[in-house]
């Protein structure tokens, strides 16, 4: 599976930097939902605009991050899931005419295809969100240390 990830690392990388910029929307919330209301204290409505849509700039920069992001971890899987794939069946090549004597074709070939499409499904699904998880959580403890020791 290392082998796979070390193939395609340009993409993991960009990945993982397209999933925290995706995370820019969640991250500055709270810090525009305090400055608002600090500014609505003051009675400044020219700032209170300002901070709106500069919090709405950010939130739809989070967005398009986290959809290229989604866009470029299904182009992993799928790229992963071919290579296993054509990895598997080379393997079933170079069995022997046994093998294929106690077997049937089609369900090694049935099996091969369900068994890689549920490996991309969790590389896509599960890897992807767990991912995600750690890096917010690491930035989440970054930004309270800075904000606060």
């Amino acid at each position: 599976m290392f082998s796979y990830l070390r193939r395609y690392r340009g993409l993991l990388i960009s990945g993982l930097i397209l999933n925290i910029l995706g995370m820019v929307g969640e991250f500055v919330a709270p810090l525009f939902i305090g400055k608002v209301i600090d500014a609505i204290s003051a009675k400044d409505e020219a700032e209170v605009k300002w901070l709106v849509v500069l919090w709405m700039i950010f939130n739809c920069a989070g967005a398009v991050f986290a959809g290229i992001n989604r866009f470029v971890f299904s182009i992993l899987t799928e790229r992963i899931g071919r290579d296993i794939r054509q990895d598997l069946f080379e393997e079933i090549i170079k069995k022997e005419v046994a093998f294929f004597d106690s077997r049937k074709t089609g369900d090694l070939i049935s099996r091969l295809q369900s068994d890689t499409v549920r490996i991309e499904n969790a590389l896509a699904n599960q890897v992807a969100l767990m991912i995600k998880g750690l890096l917010f959580d690491l930035i989440v403890l970054i930004m309270f240390f800075t904000i606060s020791w």
